[in-house]
């Protein structure tokens, strides 16, 4: 078996890769720090602790069973994006997503993203990591798409500033693009599949030389993992447990506002998941800190259901409870996981 080389040092004596990630991880803290500044800065403090010693915390586990499911529905619509390659049970499914979650929970930038098909491949090494991440990527796609829909609802509804607004359409911009790009890798990866090979692709990978095979084996894994989420049959599967995972969402955070003692309704409920899935989308520190305190918190001040204080008190036990549920699944699907076989991956990459 070869040895595996470590990355090529950059001109400062640094990995490239590891250097990337790191500047990405300040990036990440730094942005959660900025947004939780802007949230907390003027609020009373006495205030915001009197409102949660007021939350009726017996709500707490209806919130958690929410959750649960919201988390178990969107393991099994990654499962039906993996079930035209291959059959990974629920229960597996449901384990790898929260261990992802989890890793989110710890890691900055969003690397536990990475951390879900990196596993998958490792107890499954008939599947590759390419054609996992992709899945992952074509998974977050159900949820942009949702996303893309309350906000475009949203923005009729709520006294929105126009820069919010114009916001709204570059998501709508993005989600068409990504839209585009399942598309074009579905009609590139039938032709490859088909012989038809793209002459396009051969020379955009004709300067890496003897590295092409393994560039173009790596593009095409990806290629038919994105495919997946532009197949009609899994698509509408995909589809309708993407609802099915929005309304258990929806019940959670309408009932937390209750437990919050503030007033519930279905447009307050729409404009948390809505204006927090912003969050979700931007650079953020480990559990998604600052990010999700600031649009959780606008999204009650501007639809006039709560001051400042009020709404920073709500995206704190909101927050807390998410992450308090995220790691208690994440740490316990990490039980029983062979990680033995993550050496499995190292093989494939390092035949003798």
């Amino acid at each position: 078996m070869t040895e595996s080389r470590p990355p090529a040092p950059t001109a400062d004596g640094r990995t490239g890769p590891t250097h990337r990630t790191f500047r990405s991880m300040l990036f990440g803290l730094a942005v959660g720090v900025v947004f939780l500044v802007l949230t907390s800065w003027s609020v009373d403090w006495q205030r915001v602790a009197e409102s949660l010693a007021a939350a009726r915390l017996e709500l707490l586990v209806p919130v958690a069973l929410l959750l649960v499911l919201h988390y178990f529905i969107k393991a099994l619509r990654w499962r039906v994006l993996l079930s035209g390659t291959v059959s990974v049970g629920p229960l597996l499914a449901m384990r790898l997503t929260m261990v992802g979650f989890f890793m989110n929970n710890i890691l900055p930038a969003r690397i536990g993203e990475l951390g879900r098909p990196y596993l998958l491949s490792a107890n499954r090494p008939e599947v590759s990591f390419p054609f996992a991440l992709a899945t992952v990527v074509g998974d977050k796609l159900f949820d942009l798409l949702l996303n893309i829909l309350t906000l475009l609802c949203l923005s009729f509804l709520l006294p929105l500033p126009p820069h919010a607004r114009w916001g709204i359409l570059a998501l709508v911009a993005a989600g068409a693009g990504l839209i585009a790009a399942s598309l074009a890798a579905a009609v590139l990866e039938k032709r490859e599949r088909e012989g038809d090979s793209s002459r396009l692709l051969e020379r955009l990978l004709a300067p890496l030389g003897t590295r092409r095979e393994g560039a173009r084996a790596a593009l095409l894994g990806f290629a038919r993992g994105l495919a997946t989420a532009s197949s009609a049959s899994r698509a509408f599967a995909a589809l309708g447990l993407s609802a099915v995972a929005f309304a258990a969402l929806g019940g959670a955070v309408y009932l937390m506002l209750d437990m919050m003692n503030l007033a519930p309704s279905l447009l307050t409920t729409a404009a948390v998941i809505g204006l927090g899935g912003i969050g979700f989308m931007l650079p953020a520190p480990p559990t998604n800190a600052g990010n999700f305190h600031f649009f959780a918190a606008a999204a009650l001040t501007v639809s006039k259901t709560a001051g400042a204080d009020d709404a920073f008190s709500f995206a704190v036990m909101a927050h807390a409870t998410q992450v308090v549920v995220v790691t208690a699944l994440g740490a316990v699907s990490l039980v029983g996981l062979d990680w033995r076989r993550l050496s499995r991956l190292r093989e494939l990459r390092n035949p003798e």
